[in-house]
């Protein structure tokens, strides 16, 4: 008896031999591998900032806005001078310190509290009269120490002042505008001012008196070149006074500075040439003329004005070179 056949079993089939990819095909392949690395990191950077942008807005959002000012301010302050700061200051201050009304304590110590210690003016006490400081100039200082500045503040106040008449029961106001001076004591600190003493009305003469006054000296041209010369000037002075920016070039030289001869377009009228002393320097080939003109204001006060000029004669005309408002030590 036979047994049954037994199968042989199956070879496994050889693999097929993946196709070799072409050079532009492996090329196309580690392109986009390269581009899909490239968003990926792109996405990672974007994700980056956009959590940066997140925290900044919350911890801006947590900040005091007023330390945000200070911090500015600080800065400005940084970046400039000394008496750049102080004399705005203390101007601030003497304006304010000479501005109340009636019923105003409380506004009026709130506002000093700004420049001085909180005690200092705490005993004030404004009674039936208000003040305005229209104007403020602080015009000098000068140290006292190292850390301390005396400031020179030039006011125009309007004093309102409101009083009861016995006979009729009326009240009668009554207003008048005072020139002052204050003198201002300052303290001077890393962090900034303190006006750290009261301020003291002054007497401050501004006007120096170690100054004397010289003519123009020199040798006057006859009274024909005179003549010429004013009848000129009459024509320029009418063109500048008025409005005829084009009338005033025909009287200056080509090297004649533009910016110098701006017609004051009708502010004052042009009245008439008071004076004219005309001078011939020696080797300078122009005249000198020292001019006085007369223009009227806009409410009919005639009011003087004088000139250094220099002139060139061309072309049988004279043409205007310079001009100044210094005649004296020139």
């Amino acid at each position: 008896m036979f047994g049954k056949k037994q199968k042989a079993p199956k070879q496994p089939k050889p693999a097929k031999p993946k196709p070799e990819r072409s050079r532009s095909e492996v090329q196309t392949l580690r392109k986009a591998q390269g581009m899909r690395i490239a968003r990926v990191i792109l996405w990672v950077m974007l994700a980056f900032v956009f959590f940066r942008g997140v925290v900044a807005i919350f911890q801006g959002g947590m900040n005091d806005p007023t330390e945000t000012v200070e911090k500015y301010r600080r800065e400005a302050m940084a970046s400039q001078t000394r008496s750049e700061q102080l004399l705005p200051f203390a101007e601030d201050f003497a304006r304010d310190y000479l501005t109340y009304s009636p019923g105003g304590d409380q506004e009026y110590r709130q506002r000093l509290k700004a420049y001085a210690p909180d005690s200092l003016f705490s005993a004030v006490r404004i009674g039936n009269s208000a003040a305005e400081a229209v104007s403020a100039t602080a015009y000098r200082h000068e140290p006292y120490s190292d850390t301390q500045e005396d400031v020179w503040v030039r006011l125009t106040v309007r004093y309102t002042t409101k009083e009861r008449v016995a006979d009729t029961g009326e009240t009668m106001e009554t207003r008048q505008l005072l020139e002052t001076t204050l003198k201002v004591p300052v303290a001077c600190t890393g962090s900034g001012f303190i006006v750290e003493d009261y301020p003291a009305f002054v007497a401050d003469e501004r006007k120096t008196t170690d100054w004397t006054a010289e003519n123009y000296s020199g040798t006057s041209a006859d009274r024909d070149t005179r003549e010429a010369v004013e009848a000129a000037l009459t024509g320029f002075f009418r063109a500048y006074y008025g409005d005829d920016q084009g009338v005033i070039q025909y009287y200056l030289t080509p090297d004649a500075e533009a910016g110098d001869f701006l017609a004051v377009g009708g502010r004052v009228e042009f009245q008439r040439v008071s004076e004219c002393k005309v001078y011939i320097p020696e080797g300078t080939g122009t005249l000198v003329a020292i001019v006085g003109v007369e223009v009227k204001d806009a409410n009919g006060l005639t009011l003087p004005q004088r000139f250094h000029m220099e002139l060139l004669r061309q072309d049988g005309q004279f043409h205007v070179k310079s001009i100044s408002t210094r005649t004296k030590n020139i």
